[in-house]
């Protein structure tokens, strides 16, 4: 039989659940069901269980990092000045570092056009600034490099 909970919360036009609530030290029972979420009262946060690791998981809190833009063209609200396209630099030094595979982090447009990421450039290392790409860009292309799309905090 499946469990039911009444929720006075829920009143009128109201379009929220208020969650089970209790501190880190409470024992939320053992075993956690699958599905179970849960607010932490000491350390505001919302959890849910996750069976694959037996765990409590924390679920990211959507911040306000800054979107940091660096281009050919001066870049507005920091970020950093690139070189310009030349039909012979492949390699570009970014205003911040990645590790290699971690391309998806950033979106690179080219001459207004979105770069595919892992397949148009790369980044290579454990921390690098630079940006490789698999062919020169075109001369008088402008370059657009946009960061911090992978974290809701700035780096």
């Amino acid at each position: 039989m499946g469990r039911f909970a009444s929720n006075r919360q829920i009143k009128g036009q109201s379009y929220s659940v208020q969650l089970p609530q209790a501190t880190t030290a409470f024992n939320y029972g053992n075993p956690a069901v699958i599905g179970s979420i849960r607010f932490v009262t000491d350390t505001n946060v919302v959890q849910y269980y996750d069976a694959t690791n037996s765990t409590w998981q924390t679920f990211a809190k959507v911040g306000n990092a800054t979107i940091k833009k660096d281009s050919s063209l001066t870049p507005l609200g920091g970020g950093a000045t690139l070189a310009t396209p030349n039909s012979v630099l492949t390699t570009f030094t970014m205003s911040t570092a990645y590790a290699s595979g971690s391309e998806a982090q950033v979106l690179v447009f080219l001459g207004g056009v979105y770069q595919n990421p892992g397949v148009a450039y790369t980044f290579s290392g454990s921390a690098s600034t630079t940006i490789t790409f698999t062919s020169a860009p075109p001369t008088g292309q402008v370059l657009v490099i946009l960061h911090n799309f992978a974290s809701t905090t700035t780096p």
